[in-house]
C-alpha cells in the first residue's frame, strides 16, 4: 500500500497525527466573496422593490409569485437567488466557526508525522504532488484529535523523555506508538498522586524531628515552596488555585508547629 491510502491508514491508526490543512486564508476569502455577492444582490433587490408600482404584490405572496409584471418577476428571481446564496453562506459561516474551534497540532505529533512521511523506512515519501508540502506551515494546520490534557510533568514525560528513550535505544517507532498517550497520562497521574500523598507526611515527619524553632520555620518555607512547585508541575491549576492551595498547606504546617 502506498500513496494517499498509506497516509490515510497511518492517520486513522494514529489519531494524534491526523493533521490537515485549515486553509484559513482561502476559507475567509470564500466567505468574503460570498458576502460581496449577497451584498450586491441585496442592493439590487432593494432597488427593484423601491421602484415596483404593484402594491398588491408587495402584500400578497401568491400575487407576487404569479405576477406577470416585469418588476415582480425580477424581484422574485432576485429573492430566490438570495435564498440560495444565503443558505450557502450561512452553511460556510457555521462550518468556519466549527473549524476555528479545532486546535493546532502538538509540535511533537507534527514532527512525528513529518518524519514518518520523509523516512524511507516508514512513509517513504508517499505523496509526490504539491500537497506533500501541506504540513510546512504549522499555523495553518488543525488536529482532528486533541491530545489528553497534559500538565507540565506529563507533557515532558510524553514529548521529551519518551522520545529521548526511543532515540537513545535506536527505535524508529515504525510499527506503532508503543506507549499510548492515555497510558502516559495515567503514569503521570500515579506519580502525581504518590507525590501528593508523601509530601504532607514527609513535611510533618520532618517538622516532628526538627527541634529548633528557627529551623522549623525554614523547613516550613522549604516544604511550602516544594508543594507549590509540585502543583505547578503535576497539575494545570490556575494561579489563584495555586495560591489558595499553597496558603492552606502553609497554614496547616504552621498550626502543627504552634502545637
Amino acid at each position: 500500500m502506498t500513496g494517499y491510502r498509506r497516509v490515510a491508514e497511518f492517520m486513522s491508526t494514529h489519531g494524534e497525527v491526523a493533521i490537515l490543512r485549515r486553509f484559513g486564508k482561502l476559507n475567509m476569502l470564500s466567505l468574503l466573496y460570498s458576502q460581496a455577492e449577497i451584498t450586491r444582490l441585496e442592493h439590487e433587490l432593494n432597488e427593484v422593490a423601491s421602484q415596483n408600482p404593484n402594491i398588491t404584490s408587495a402584500r400578497d405572496w401568491v400575487t407576487f409569485c404569479n405576477s406577470p409584471e416585469d418588476h415582480d418577476k425580477l424581484q422574485y428571481q432576485l429573492a430566490l437567488e438570495l435564498q440560495e446564496k444565503l443558505i450557502r453562506f450561512n452553511s460556510q459561516l457555521l462550518q468556519q466557526a466549527e473549524l476555528m474551534k479545532l486546535g493546532q497540532p502538538d509540535r511533537y505529533n507534527l514532527r512525528f508525522l513529518c518524519n514518518w512521511l520523509t523516512d524511507v523506512a516508514q512513509g517513504d515519501f508517499p505523496l509526490l504532488g504539491r500537497d506533500q508540502y501541506a504540513w510546512n506551515d504549522p499555523s495553518d494546520l488543525v488536529s482532528l484529535k486533541q491530545c489528553n490534557s497534559h500538565g507540565p510533568f506529563s507533557y515532558a514525560l510524553h514529548y521529551k523523555f519518551v522520545p529521548f528513550l526511543y532515540g537513545y535505544f535506536g527505535s524508529d517507532r515504525s510499527g506503532d506508538r508503543e506507549i499510548a498517550d492515555s497510558k502516559l497520562v495515567g503514569v503521570a497521574s500515579v506519580i502525581g498522586c504518590v507525590v501528593a500523598s508523601l509530601l504532607p507526611l514527609t513535611s510533618i515527619l520532618a517538622l516532628y524531628l526538627i527541634e529548633d524553632e528557627l529551623k522549623r520555620l525554614f523547613a516550613i518555607i522549604g516544604f511550602t515552596g516544594v508543594f507549590c512547585l509540585a502543583i505547578l508541575v503535576f497539575t494545570q491549576a490556575r494561579m489563584i488555585e495555586v495560591f489558595a492551595a499553597t496558603s492552606t498547606f502553609a497554614a496547616v504546617l504552621v498550626v502543627y508547629v504552634s502545637k
